[in-house]
C-alpha cells in the first residue's frame, strides 16, 4: 500500500471513484531550486536537490521537478532544522513539470498521464502555482476540495481538518483504478 500519487488522484476525479470534493489530499513535493540556504525549507531544498542530481536529473524554477510522496520517506538528519530530511526511496518517480513553473494560476480540466494539469481556458479547476519568481526551493502539491491543484505553498507543515490521506493499493489499486477510469 501507499499514498495515492498526483496520477492517482487525477483518475479518481475524473472517474469519481471517490467524492474528494470538500477535503484536500497532499500528494507530491514540487522541487524548482535549492531555495535561500538560511530558511529551513533551503536546507530541505538542497538535501533533496542533491539525491536528485546523484540521480541525474535537473531542475529549475522554469523546469521543477514533482516528487510524489510515495517516492520519498523522512530520514533522521542531525543538521537539519527539524530533526529529518526527505530521502528519495528506490525507484521514486521524478516526475518533470514545467506546467507548475508559470505564474500565479491557470485554467484547466483534466491532467496528463502523470497528474501534471494540461491548461484549458473553459477548464473548470484552477492550477495555482508559486511561479518562477519565488525562490524558496520546494513546495507541497495538493488538491484542494475545488479539486483546484495546488503547487504554490512552502508550508509543508500545514495540516487541517479537511486533510485526507489516500491509500492505494500497489496491486488491487492500479487494476480497480485503470478498469473504472473513463479514456
Amino acid at each position: 500500500m501507499r499514498t495515492a500519487t498526483p496520477s492517482d488522484l487525477g483518475k479518481i476525479v475524473e472517474s469519481e471513484i471517490i467524492d474528494l470534493r470538500g477535503t484536500y489530499e497532499d500528494a507530491a513535493l514540487v522541487l524548482g531550486s535549492e531555495g535561500e540556504p538560511s530558511s529551513y525549507l533551503g536546507y530541505l531544498a538542497q538535501a533533496l536537490a542533491k539525491q536528485i542530481r546523484a540521480r541525474g536529473y535537473s531542475f529549475s524554477p522554469e523546469s521543477p521537478l514533482m516528487i510524489p510522496l510515495s517516492g520519498l520517506s523522512l530520514v533522521k538528519n542531525s543538521n537539519s532544522p527539524y530533526g529529518l530530511i526527505f530521502s528519495l526511496i528506490d525507484g521514486a518517480e521524478l516526475i518533470e513539470a514545467p506546467q507548475l513553473a508559470h505564474q500565479n494560476y491557470y485554467r484547466f480540466s483534466i491532467a496528463d498521464e502523470k497528474g501534471r494539469p494540461i491548461a484549458d481556458e473553459k477548464g473548470n479547476r484552477i492550477s495555482f502555482t508559486r511561479g518562477s519568481g519565488r525562490n524558496s526551493g520546494v513546495s507541497r502539491f495538493n488538491q484542494s476540495g475545488f479539486l483546484n491543484l495546488h503547487s504554490s505553498s512552502d508550508d509543508l507543515c500545514d495540516s487541517a481538518t479537511s486533510g485526507r490521506v489516500v491509500i492505494v493499493s500497489s496491486e488491487a489499486g492500479a487494476q480497480n483504478l485503470a478498469s473504472t477510469c473513463r479514456n
